[in-house]
C-alpha cells in the first residue's frame, strides 16, 4: 500500500523532493483518488530499451536501415529498498507483469522494436 502524505510532509520527504523537482511531471499522481483524500506521491523512473543494428556505409557514417525486433526479453532492475507500485510501457500505457524480490524488480518485455520505454513507479 502506498504511503499517503500531506503536502507539507511530502515536500519535506525524499519522495516529495523528487516530485517538487519534477515540477509538473507525472511523478505526482493526483487523478483517480476519492474526493477528500490526500494525494499519493511516488517516484517514476524511466527505462529506455534500445535495439538497433548500425551499418557502416563509409569511414565516418553509421546508418540504421533495418530495425530487427527482439521478442520475449527478460530484465532485472535493481530498485534497492524502494517498493514498486506498478510498471507500464510508455507511451502505450499498457501495464507490465513484474515481481519484486531481493531489491530487484524482474519483468519481461514482449517486443522491442528499436526503442521501448518502461515507466517504473516507486515508493
Amino acid at each position: 500500500m502506498p504511503t499517503v502524505l500531506s503536502a507539507e510532509e511530502a515536500f519535506s520527504s525524499e519522495a516529495g523532493i523528487a516530485a517538487k523537482e519534477a515540477d509538473s511531471s507525472p511523478a505526482v499522481e493526483k487523478s483517480g483518488r476519492p474526493a477528500g483524500s490526500m494525494p499519493v506521491f511516488y517516484k517514476a523512473a524511466s527505462l529506455h530499451l534500445l535495439h538497433y543494428i548500425p551499418k557502416k556505409r563509409s569511414e565516418e557514417i553509421y546508418t540504421i536501415e533495418d530495425v530487427i525486433p527482439l521478442y520475449h526479453t527478460e530484465f532485472s532492475v535493481y530498485v534497492g529498498g524502494h517498493h514498486v507500485l506498478g510498471m507500464q510501457l510508455v507511451p502505450e500505457g499498457r501495464p507490465i507483469s513484474w515481481e519484486q524480490s531481493d531489491g530487484y524488480v524482474r519483468f519481461e518485455i514482449q517486443k522491442i522494436e528499436g526503442h521501448q520505454m518502461v515507466e517504473i513507479r516507486l515508493v
